[in-house]
């Protein structure tokens, strides 16, 4: 998955596409609301989200496939917007040449992200 230019996943995994396309389909911006995050770095915000005792935060807990188990990726929408978070685990399976072992972000508009997602559906249902 790209966005922002940068990508989360493992590029020599087997997949099955299909549950990743469901994953995808949904994530609801009014689930993954984050508005109580406004004004928060990212950093924090992961933070927040990961913190054993947050029962809430499993919400926000972003796994759409085997192909994303190296990562753990995090989710919240706000503005209109899905901001994703995520970092690589310190001991991935597959090998990420010169990939950051900090914690990433981008965000990519609600609309713009469920054009994508549809796309990527037609494509899968004309080809399988």
């Amino acid at each position: 998955m790209w966005i922002e230019g940068k990508y989360i996943g493992a590029f020599d995994d087997v997949n099955i596409l299909s549950s990743i396309l469901f994953e995808l389909e949904g994530l609801d911006p009014e689930i993954v609301d984050g508005e109580v995050f406004a004004g928060l770095a990212c950093r924090d915000i992961y933070e927040i989200i990961k913190t054993q005792d947050n029962c809430s935060g499993d919400k926000y807990y972003f796994t759409p496939g085997e192909a994303f188990d190296d990562f753990s990726i995090v989710v919240y929408a706000q503005g209109g917007n899905f901001n994703f978070i995520w970092k690589l685990h310190s001991n991935p399976y597959f090998e990420y040449l010169e990939y950051s072992k900090d914690i990433q972000s981008a965000q990519v508009s609600v609309i713009e992200f469920r054009r994508a997602v549809l796309s990527f559906g037609k494509i899968l249902k004309n080809n399988y």
